[in-house]
This record gives C-alpha cells, structure tokens and sequence, in this order.
C-alpha cells in the first residue's frame, strides 16, 4: 500500500505541476494576446488618424482645385510688382479709348499709415483732349475694377483759360489701394 500511495502521490505531485505549467503557460499567453491586442489597437488608431488626415488633405485640395477659377478672378483684381506694367498699359488704353493724350509719371509705392505694414501705388497723370473725351476718361478712370482713392484732381483749359480754346488738361493724383507688394 506505502507503493501505491507513493505512486499516487507521485501522480498527484506529476499532476499538479502539470497544471501549474499549464496554468502559467496560459497566463503567459494571455499576457502575450494582451499586449498584442493593445498594440494592435493602438496601430489601428493612428491608421485611422492618417487615414482622416489623408481625407483632409485631399479635401483640401479638392477645394483649391475647385476654387482655382474663382482665385485666378479675384487675383485680377490687384495689382503686384509682376502687373504693374499690365496696369500702366490698361491706364493708356483708356486713354486711347477716351482720344486724350496721356502722360503718366513713373508710380512710387507709399506706406499706408492707417494700415501700418500697407502699401500702395500713387501715380500721377495728366490728361489732354477736347472737354466731353476728358471727361470720359475720368469717368473710365472711375470706373476701374480696382480700389482706388483720388486724391487731387485739377482741370482747366489750356493756354491759361482762353475760351477759344478747345483743348482741356486734367491732372489727377490717385493712390492705387488694391496693391499687394510681394
């Protein structure tokens, strides 16, 4: 009987310890499935982060393709350094247009004082051509699709004012604000 108990004991013993490494084995791979778990969720979120910052961007760019007519319209009205020449030809055109003839001194850019780090283009130009022609082309000036502040305008007729004279001149100072210094 001691055999058989020693035996059954031994069992017991061979048993238990089988179940203890079972037991910790398993642990083991809970532990392990945990963290990979973890890890993977966490993968799994910053792809999901990527993934909606992705869609943004391609929003985004899909509004800047959308919009780009919409920015090139705007962008015709101001002027840069780059258009300025375009802007000084769009002024003689009116000029033809309105049969006077035009002298337009070069533009200086001035520091806007109300606005602090603004600027803009003054430009001064002096007008020739029968009175109703100089009158039209004021009215063009006026009507140009930019921001502009006139700031002195003289007119009168040439030769000191003689009535048989049928030539008029005009001299306008205007500050150009819708310009963009870049």
């Amino acid at each position: 009987m001691e055999a058989q108990n020693k035996t059954d004991n031994q069992m017991r013993v061979a048993i238990g310890a089988v179940v203890v490494i079972s037991l910790c084995g398993a642990l083991m791979i809970y532990d392990l499935l945990t963290n990979r778990l973890a890890m993977v969720s966490e993968l799994s979120a910053r792809v999901n982060d990527l993934k909606q910052s992705n869609d943004q961007s391609l929003a985004l760019q899909n509004i800047v393709s959308t919009t780009k007519g919409a920015h090139n319209k705007l962008n015709l009205y101001f002027i840069t350094r780059a258009t300025v020449g375009n802007f000084i030809g769009e002024l003689d055109s009116y000029g033809e247009r309105a049969n006077v003839s035009l002298t337009l001194s070069a533009p200086s850019v001035e520091k806007d004082k109300q606005i602090g780090a603004g600027k803009y283009l003054q430009f001064n130009l002096r007008a020739e051509g029968e009175f109703d022609r100089a009158i039209h082309f004021l009215e063009l000036i006026e009507t140009m699709p930019y921001k502009i502040k006139v700031t002195s305008m003289t007119m009168g007729r040439l030769d000191g004012g003689s009535t048989k004279s049928k030539v008029w001149y005009e001299e306008i100072t205007f500050n150009l604000i819708s310009y963009i210094d870049n």
